[in-house]
């Protein structure tokens, strides 16, 4: 009786799915009910048509016509290494606050064009701003990825060629899923699916191909090639997709391309100068220049005698009086003047000042040139250059006056002043190049191949320049009475200037005020002065020591000392380097166009040099400690470099020891509360050793020298890195005077460091010389002696004489248990076998790091 029972519950649902269906029921009587009571939509899948998918703007946008600010000028400048961004702390949006001065780091770069060549040797790129319909996507992912190290950059890559061929996230891997949810918030996530095409009919595709040229139909098959791949069920690996998305090889500038050398500076428009060297498209080099402050003196003429940036550095002008003026037949406004000696004063990496000067070589063309000019024919040798100096000037002028409109665009202030208030950045950039071609003519080698004290001659005027150029671009200068113009015209304005001109020789800024205010009187004052400026070259040569005088109008503060800082600013006050909302765009149009984010790649950014240093220094500090607290107990060494236990074990051991913590505790920055103290260096104390017994003189003399260039070396540290833990706890109070404030003491206390590092190493090393001298024996270095000491501040502690020597160097009980800690990690240490080698190897790696640290700009 069962059976059929359970014939029938089967049966059931069977009857009720057929019913659903209409499958028992005539099929006219079933719609006709149906029809009437419910509505069933059906929607037949979107094709994309031809219209969206040429005309819709893409994911990213950004083109080479983007990238307007690229400066050809400053192709002369090339420093070759600024300082390292790892010293700068990483803000909770990814970006760097900039202090002024070069900086440079080597970033983790992304393809945003799929379907281009990949980035060349010599392939020159400009700053443009990311833009597209997802560039704010595209940046999120960019910053984000910083705070994820344990994203891929390969992931991440993919997940970019998605969006750019706009995939549909919900349809892509799991695995890209996942990423995309990492890096994207909900919304962000949403934005793409609803945005993205489906796959798009071959026949579609031809039809739109038809219509591009060939390098835009190449990038138009790489993204429906990709969306092909990344909808697969199985996402191919990564190799196959980057040969659709990267092509390899050269290819030549299809038409819409220009040229841009490698290396090329372009203008920011968040106040500084930046260039990019792609690497392949994973890794990307980056310098920075924010314009730190100059000093530009001028004579009763208004000519430049000196620029002088903060650092010392100084360029000194002297004229040639004994060499006539070269005037242009055509143009009254500029003048040639020869050069009696240029003499450079700079303080190098090691802090040694030096002086170099360049004697009865090169000109400047003093002026800005209206056009039409020609050189005098009776010029002497010094000005057979003259023609194709005045062509360069007047190429000059239209650069800045261009640029100028260009800036006009986005800051509307510039709109107001009149092309007269660049003239002083044109007049400098004469001297640049004046100053650049006696250089080459005087070292006779390539601009690549100048020593550093030729390079840094060389540097000076165009970082002046550009620190003139900022100002511009921020509205700065301002157009006032005055111009570029002989001493007779300058007196009929005088009168009328608002502040007349300067006879004063210091702290003067350059501000050449429009003579087209005054428009209508220069044409008779000047019929005057073109009857005498057209006398015989004899007449001139008897008026050579009475110069053109030039106006330059005294500002109540020099402005090429103001701030150019951008009215945007970061959390700490100071212009921010964001690496996510740039785009590395190529002059070679068929080459990719790249997107960078702020984490670190490769080996060019320091991080090595600083590890290097920090482990040479840990094993040399442990050694030490370990070879004086065993020193005839366990392995029965003798004590390091024959020295009292307390001097070699306790007061070494601890002072370099603290050396790695202060450079661990710089780069992690954990914030202080009391951040409106900014700290000094507070030097520590020592025993010297005392000569007597078994310690000789001149032992004794190297292991004092030795502490007393160790103790300094860790009071700056210290300042510096209690200077980097305030700006964290600025930053987390809003306050960004004070967050700017520590940074830069932060800076200076570092870039001390480096000296006091190279004055530490030579210590080391005369050390080492008198204890080979004397023939005292080495202390092997080996785990067991290392564990030794180990175990034994497990189970004790530090013993009195360490407290004590910790105590007199001023450490906190915090500092004292974090160096306990450290000793005791699980990190593993290797190092040389010997104490002796140790030290040769810790010299060689605080010179190293040390060269880092000097690097690091001014304060």
């Amino acid at each position: 009786m069962l059976k059929p029972a359970v014939k029938i519950s089967i049966m059931i649902p069977i009857i009720i799915l057929l019913f659903c269906f209409g499958l028992i029921l005539p099929a006219s009587a079933q719609l006709n009910k149906l029809k009437d009571k419910i509505k069933i939509p059906v929607k037949a899948p979107q094709v994309p048509d031809l219209d969206k998918l040429l005309q819709e703007e893409p994911p990213v946008s950004t083109t080479l016509t983007d990238a307007v600010y690229d400066i050809p000028f400053l192709d002369a400048f090339n420093p070759q290494r600024g300082a390292f961004m790892i010293f700068l702390p990483v803000t909770a949006q990814g970006a760097f606050p900039l202090l002024p001065g070069l900086w440079e780091g080597q970033f983790q770069s992304y393809c945003l064009k799929a379907g281009t060549y990949a980035p060349g040797e010599g392939d020159g790129y400009a700053y443009a701003p990311l833009k597209g319909k997802q560039a704010e996507i595209v940046s999120s992912i960019l910053k984000n990825s910083v705070f994820h190290p344990e994203i891929k950059q390969q992931d991440i890559q993919l997940l970019l060629w998605a969006i750019i061929a706009r995939s549909k996230l919900s349809e892509c891997s799991k695995e890209m899923q996942k990423t995309a949810k990492v890096l994207l918030t909900p919304k962000e996530y949403d934005r793409l699916n609803s945005g993205a095409l489906g796959k798009v009919p071959q026949s579609v595709l031809n039809a739109a191909m038809q219509k591009l040229p060939p390098l835009a139909r190449d990038v138009l098959q790489a993204e429906a090639r990709l969306r092909e791949m990344f909808l697969s069920p199985v996402l191919a690996p990564y190799h196959e997709v980057e040969k659709v998305a990267v092509r390899v090889g050269e290819i030549l500038p299809p038409p819409d391309s220009r040229d841009i050398p490698w290396g090329r500076w372009s203008y920011d428009l968040d106040g500084y100068f930046v260039r990019y060297f792609p690497h392949g498209y994973r890794i990307t080099r980056t310098q920075i220049y924010y314009p730190e402050n100059f000093i530009l003196t001028t004579d009763e003429n208004g000519l430049i005698t000196a620029i002088v940036d903060r650092q010392g550095t100084r360029l000194q002008i002297i004229y040639d009086q004994n060499i006539a003026p070269l005037y242009f037949g055509g143009d009254d406004q500029v003048v040639g003047l020869a050069f009696k000696e240029l003499i450079l004063t700079w303080s190098g990496p090691g802090g040694i000042t030096s002086t170099r000067s360049i004697r009865d070589t090169g000109w400047v063309l003093a002026g800005v040139p209206v056009g039409g000019g020609k050189p005098d024919s009776t010029a002497g040798p010094r000005f057979a250059d003259a023609a194709a100096r005045y062509k360069f000037a007047l190429h000059h002028r239209d650069e800045v006056l261009e640029l100028k409109n260009k800036l006009a665009r986005i800051n509307p202030e510039l709109k107001t002043l009149s092309d007269s208030a660049a003239w002083s950045v044109i007049f400098l950039g004469n001297y640049c190049e004046a100053i650049r071609q006696a250089i080459l003519e005087t070292a006779r080698v390539s601009v690549n191949q100048l020593d550093d004290m030729y390079a840094e001659f060389l540097r000076l005027p165009y970082r002046a320049w550009m620190k003139g150029l900022a100002l511009l671009a921020n509205g700065d200068f301002q157009a006032e009475a005055g111009d570029y113009l002989p001493e007779e015209y300058a007196d009929s304005l005088r009168g009328r200037a608002t502040s007349g001109p300067s006879k004063q020789s210091s702290n003067l800024l350059f501000s050449f005020p429009g003579a087209e205010i005054f428009a209508s009187e220069v044409e008779d004052i000047f019929s005057e002065i073109k009857k005498e400026w057209n006398e015989s070259g004899q007449q001139r040569l008897s008026k050579a020591r009475e110069l053109p005088k030039f106006v330059w109008v005294r500002r109540e503060t020099p402005k090429w000392e103001k701030e150019t800082r951008p009215k945007k600013l970061g959390p700490s006050g100071l212009p921010l380097f964001e690496p996510d909302k740039k785009v590395a765009q190529p002059g070679n149009t068929g080459k990719q166009r790249l997107g960078q984010s702020g984490r670190k790649a490769g080996s060019g950014n320091g991080r090595e040099a600083a590890e290097n240093t920090r482990k040479m220094i840990n094993w040399f500090s442990r050694g030490t400690s370990a070879g004086s607290f065993a020193a005839g107990k366990v392995l029965g060494t003798t004590t390091p470099y024959g020295i009292p236990k307390a001097v070699a074990g306790y007061t070494i051991g601890r002072t370099v020891g603290l050396w790695g913590e202060c450079i661990d505790a710089i780069s992690l920055d954990p914030p202080r509360s009391d951040y409106t103290i900014l700290a000094r260096p507070e030097l520590g104390t020592f025993n010297p050793v005392q000569p007597g017994g078994k310690v000789t003189r001149a032992r004794a003399e190297a292991i004092n020298g030795l502490m007393a260039a160790a103790v300094d070396l860790t009071a700056k540290l210290r300042a510096a890195r209690f200077s980097v833990e305030r700006y964290s706890g600025a930053v987390r109070a809003g306050d960004q005077e004070w967050a700017r404030r520590q940074l830069e003491n932060a800076i200076r206390y570092e870039r001390e460091s480096g000296l006091s590092m190279l004055a530490v190493a030579g210590k080391l090393e005369a050390l080492l010389r008198v204890a080979q001298t004397e023939g005292l024996p080495d202390t092997e270095l080996t785990p067991e002696l290392i564990e030794s000491y180990r175990q034994s501040l497990r189970q004790t502690g530090f013993s009195p004489e360490e407290l004590e020597a910790s105590r007199a160097l001023n450490l906190t009980v915090a500092e004292i248990e974090e160096m306990k800690a450290a000793i005791l990690s699980d990190e593993p240490l290797e190092g040389p076998a010997s104490l002796y080698q140790s030290t040769k190897e810790l010299a060689v790696a605080l010179r190293e790091f040390a060269q880092m640290l000097l690097a690091l700009p001014a304060i």
